[in-house]
């Protein structure tokens, strides 16, 4: 299950299943495919994951954007990627050119998913699956490509390294636009069939709350970038004694 920690949000591996058969169909409806790419413009919910494998499931890769993105930004993405179609949440702001599908996901009526095949697919290991953009600290943002090949490989190093039980119960703080985040803390879970939490709404001040939610919730596993590490252990630091 996904657990969105900054609502208090449960998907149970049901209703995410339903959310992707949903979303598979209106994505067939828009005529998306095999060979297609799909933008996700937002992030860090179930919805979002839903997206994800519903892109997946009828071949078409995804491009995952950081939900804070600019207009000048998404319109310049828009023209570099050329999308088949974008999924936007329903408060989305961001304006879609007419000549690419803007797909509603958030919100939509999930009763009927088909929970047979929503997980069902399978494709080349050289076929293009994820695009995750650089933050351009260095130069121009890049689009860096993932084949389903690369990425399977990815999980399944990382899910060697780990014991089952250290999996169980992961927290992601980090953006899901963000590899690190994405692969390291939410698919590699996923795909071992461990639950989920979610807290990047948050940010990086949310790592004072780390204490508190690993004791709230049985947390287990927790990957992160140094500057939550250091904030986190400032917020643990013991008070007086040895």
């Amino acid at each position: 299950q996904i657990t969105d920690l900054s609502d208090d949000k449960i998907c149970p591996r049901d209703q995410l299943i339903a959310k992707i058969s949903v979303r598979r169909r209106l994505l067939v409806g828009d005529g998306v495919g095999g060979g297609d790419r799909v933008m996700i413009a937002h992030g860090g919910t179930a919805d979002f994951f839903a997206d994800l494998f519903a892109v997946w499931g009828v071949g078409a890769s995804a491009l995952c954007l950081n939900q804070s993105i600019t207009q000048n930004e998404f319109d310049n993405l828009i023209s570099f990627s050329k999308p088949a179609a974008v999924c936007l949440a329903a408060n989305a702001k961001l304006v879609v050119p007419d000549s690419v599908k803007s797909i509603i996901t958030s919100g939509v009526n999930e009763d009927g998913g088909d929970v047979t095949d929503a997980l069902c697919f399978s494709y080349p290991s050289d076929k293009e699956a994820l695009v995750l953009f650089t933050s351009g600290t260095t130069g121009d943002p890049k689009g860096v490509v993932h084949t389903f090949g690369s990425l399977s490989a990815r999980l399944e190093m990382n899910l060697a390294h780990f014991d089952k039980s250290v999996l169980d119960r992961t927290l992601c703080v980090l953006p899901t636009h963000f590899g690190h985040g994405l692969i390291g803390n939410c698919l590699t879970p996923l795909a071992g069939g461990h639950s989920l939490y979610l807290n990047s709404s948050k940010g990086i001040m949310g790592a004072l709350q780390l204490g508190a939610l690993v004791d709230e919730h049985g947390l287990t596993f927790l990957s992160s970038v140094p500057s939550y590490w250091k904030i986190a252990l400032k917020g643990l630091a013991p008070t007086g004694g040895s």
